[in-house]
């Protein structure tokens, strides 16, 4: 699978995966001004993760989210 990687900004979040250790990450502050944009390719590698998913090791998903 293919890693994801978006950097933290001020208002927006980490968002990691690990095709190594099958974890992903969304970690930090969540308050974006465009939500659609920062989500949207989220969203699009989670549509193509679920096309062939990773079983081994499982999954884990590691939120760690402040919003206000």
């Amino acid at each position: 699978m293919i890693p994801l990687d978006i950097q933290a900004g001020k208002t927006t979040p980490r968002i990691l995966y690990s095709p190594e250790e099958n974890i992903l990450q969304i970690i930090g502050s969540s308050l974006p001004e465009n939500v659609y944009t920062l989500y949207e390719p989220v969203m699009h590698w989670i549509r193509e993760f679920s096309i062939t998913p990773v079983l081994k090791p499982p999954m884990r998903i590691i939120f760690k989210i402040q919003y206000y």
